[in-house]
């Protein structure tokens, strides 16, 4: 049988451990993953202690008890935001279609061009694309001047803001299920019930899924 630790040891190393899982736990899985350095009662008098001092959050589902570090510090990404993202990503990708299609358009006329018209069709085929060229470079010299052309630094900012909330809307998807899986270990109904007594609002309840962003 592992040697019990001494009270001050003990705290230390429940309190680290909590932090570097960062994740719910109930005193039993505590003592067990501890491998029982720290005694049973004596793990759930310390996750008391640490929840009392703010360091850890108690979560009482009937008469299970659940801990877990203290999120305060994390930021909610509102889902207007999540959208507002969404919306402005779409926007730049399509500036950048049309502008990639006037260029493949473009070329393209100008292989014909090169390639089977006679001196007169060529040449007025030539001024013909000298006026849309010479209108495209007007448009873009418009777009430039009022600020609306998308950089590839907005761009980049825009998709890293993005890629930033997926992961944190993932983490905090994680994160809720496994407080769920912690609390059906002894929890006496069936999950969807102990999501309707702890009034959670899962993404499939609103018809969205993770997987189409």
């Amino acid at each position: 049988m592992p040697k019990v630790l001494a009270a001050g040891d003990a705290q230390a190393m429940v309190r680290a451990y909590m932090q570097e899982q960062n994740r719910p736990h109930s005193a039993i899985t505590v003592f067990q993953n501890l491998q029982q350095q720290v005694g049973k009662t004596q793990t759930t008098q310390i996750l008391t202690k640490l929840a009392k001092e703010q360091f850890l959050v108690e979560k009482e589902y009937g008469k299970a008890k659940v801990y877990l570090l203290n999120q305060a510090d994390q930021k909610e990404v509102p889902q207007e935001e999540l959208a507002t993202l969404d919306q402005e990503i779409e926007n730049k990708k399509l500036k950048g279609k049309n502008l990639r299609d006037s260029c493949v358009k473009l070329a393209s006329e100008l292989d014909s061009l090169t390639g089977s018209l006679t001196n007169t069709i060529a040449s007025k085929k030539l001024s013909d694309l000298k006026e849309e060229n010479s209108d495209l470079s007007a448009r873009i010299k418009k777009i430039e001047e009022s600020g609306d052309l998308v950089s590839k630094e907005e761009q980049e900012k825009v998709e890293k803001n993005y890629t930033k909330h997926i992961t944190e809307w993932r983490k905090r998807k994680k994160y809720m299920k496994n407080i769920e899986d912690t609390v059906m270990e002894s929890y006496p109904k069936k999950r969807k019930q102990l999501q309707d007594d702890m009034g959670v609002e899962t993404d499939e309840a609103a018809g969205i899924d993770i997987s189409d962003f």
